[in-house]
């Protein structure tokens, strides 16, 4: 039946194992997707951050730039033929241009107060510019200020690609008036493009990378790789801007945001994802929106190679964890049964000495009984006549001394004679309803001339729905007057006794627990083990017979119950009885 369990037991290990393994492995493999995800994802964000810093200082160059050339355009309009609006003025014009910086600045004008073209120096003026710039001036006059136009195209040319704007100064008459009146405007015609090779085209962390500018009209003004769709507008989509567009509710978010942002979009469904970054550029009325876009898979493609390797030598790692793991399963399986094995004999010869004990108990409860009663009979006789004898008085003399301590050593052998055959448990077992309370309260009654000399205060803590247990009235009562003369002897003087009893539900059923927590002198570690082996006692001078928690075990046990002590030397002991209600309520019987 022990084989049987133990392999029960064993293999209930063998599956908490396996499922365990399991477990470890789902959890496992959770963790590493999420520490994979969230890997991603700062990558994607570094990434970001990278071209955001990168983006950032590329609009403060170009903001540089523009406010430069607004500087010069100011040192130029300080020449006096130009506020003259002289013929000079074009040599001069020319010889400015050739020490500009090449490319940046198409065209250098000057127009009259209305926009009409002057005198112009450099590459040719594109048809529509004069347009561009009376539509400037006559919206914008923002007076003493530099005006800039919107980016746009030649498309007299065919090229879309020749892209420009302009910087328009006024320029004021000489007069001494409180107003000064504009005679006309200083021009800059930019060159778009070049701008846009010195400082959108070098935006690039990796090969994939796309840097795209619109503007505040959600007019396209660069795309690599649409230069098709230059110039359109997100505000007036055509059937060809849905060939890679679903909506533009991302790029009018852009154009719609004042602050510089990231963010994650698809152009098509079920397209690659892509990560952006946007930074807005404001020109006195031009606004300008750089954007930056990305694969998702580009930017992710170093860490999942790395992640890749990290896997494998992950798993690799793994399968040699469970190899070792497997390995000592099996080495400590075998050691387990052969431990087993090895308790296995020794409690089959455990068993063996305890049949072999309770034979020789057999025996001698057989013989104890015997003698016990042949000892208690001559000693009734002693006890009786040496009553008989006191109570003639005067008669006796000087004997009385020794009558007294012939019927003291006459009891102290009936006391053995009891014990033992109470220990043998020859005594009837007949069990009936018994009140604790009033059974409790009978034994203290009975011992109030041993804890009243001693100044002992007895408390009893008995719950209200305490209830009746079927049991043997004298036997337990013979258990509370052995636990309470423990409790008695182990206090000096001035202390305390405790008793507690109340309802305790158990898996075997109802049952009642009592308490006898006492503060007197305590058990040692040493002793305690033995408290219950017959004939074992701590008290000084033989005092005891070593038979008592022997009887109150026997007792306890016989009623199904259990006892339990706990003790702290120089502190008190504590005994707890749990007694089932029901003699049917029927728990294994202890082996201690």
């Amino acid at each position: 039946m022990l084989n049987k369990i133990r392999n029960a037991n064993f293999s209930f290990n063998k599956y908490w194992l396996i499922s365990g393994t399991i477990l470890f492995g789902v959890v496992l493999a959770f963790l590493v997707v999420d520490i994979y995800n969230k890997t991603l994802e700062d990558e994607k964000t570094n990434h970001q951050k990278r071209q955001m810093e990168m983006v950032k200082s590329t609009a403060k160059g170009i903001d540089y730039l523009i406010k430069n050339l607004v500087n010069d355009m100011r040192f130029l309009g300080s020449y006096p033929d130009i506020k003259k609006l002289q013929p000079a003025t074009l040599s001069f014009l020319e010889f400015y241009l050739r020490h500009q910086e090449p490319g940046i600045v198409h065209t250098v004008f000057i127009t009259d107060s209305k926009g009409n073209i002057q005198y112009t120096a450099g590459e040719n003026f594109p048809r529509k510019a004069e347009q561009y710039a009376k539509a400037a001036i006559d919206n914008g006059a923002m007076q003493k200020e530099f005006i800039i136009t919107p980016v746009t195209g030649d498309t007299g040319t065919g090229n879309r690609n020749n892209l420009y704007f302009q910087l328009l100064l006024p320029v004021f008459s000489e007069t001494k008036a409180a107003s000064p009146v504009i005679a006309g405007y200083l021009g800059y015609l930019i060159n778009f493009s070049v701008l846009i090779d010195q400082f959108i085209k070098p935006l690039k962390l990796t090969k994939d990378d796309l840097a795209w500018v619109i503007d505040g009209d959600g007019r396209l003004i660069y795309h690599p790789a649409h230069p098709e769709m230059i110039n359109n507008s997100t505000k007036r989509t055509r059937a060809e801007c849905f060939t890679c567009h679903t909506s533009f509710e991302a790029q009018n978010i852009i154009i719609a945001s004042g602050k510089p942002a990231a963010g994650e979009y698809e152009v098509l469904l079920n397209a690659i994802p892509k990560i952006m970054i946007y930074y807005p550029l404001s020109i006195q009325t031009v606004k300008w929106v750089i954007v930056i876009s990305t694969p998702v898979p580009k930017v992710t493609e170093g860490l999942r190679e790395k992640f890749k390797v990290f896997f494998i030598l992950g798993f690799i790692i793994l399968g040699v964890l469970v190899s070792f793991g497997g390995l000592l399963y099996v080495v400590n399986a075998r050691r387990i049964r052969a431990e087993e094995a090895r308790r296995t004999i020794e409690q089959i010869q455990e068993y063996r000495d305890q049949i072999n004990q309770s034979s020789r108990l057999a025996s001698i409860g057989e013989l104890v009984d015997t003698v016990a009663h042949e000892i208690n009979t001559p000693a009734g006789i002693i006890a009786a006549h040496t009553d008989a004898l006191l109570l003639a008085g005067s008669k006796t003399g000087n004997i009385t001394p020794t009558l007294e301590l012939i019927k003291k050593q006459t009891k102290r052998i009936s006391d053995y004679t009891s014990g033992l055959l109470n220990y043998s448990k020859r005594i009837a077992f007949n069990p009936e309803p018994v009140d604790l309370r009033d059974l409790i309260n009978e034994c203290i009654f009975l011992l109030a001339h041993r804890y009243k000399p001693k100044f002992i205060h007895i408390h009893k803590e008995y719950a209200n729905d305490l209830p009746k247990i079927f049991a043997d009235v004298r036997q337990l009562e013979q258990v509370f007057i052995n636990l309470l003369n423990n409790s008695i002897d182990a206090i000096t003087s001035n202390g305390n006794i405790i008793i507690r009893a109340a309802r305790e539900t158990t898996e075997y059923g109802e049952s009642a627990m009592i308490t006898i927590e006492d503060t007197g002198t305590g058990i040692s570690n040493e002793a305690i083990n033995k408290i219950f082996i017959p004939f074992f006692s701590t008290k000084p001078n033989h005092q005891g017979t070593g038979l008592g928690l022997s009887i109150v075990k026997a007792i306890v046990q016989r009623h199904h119950g259990e006892i339990k002590i706990s003790s702290r030397q120089d502190i008190g002991t504590t005994v707890t009885l749990t007694i089932p209600v029901q003699p049917d309520n029927k728990r294994p019987l202890s082996r201690n």
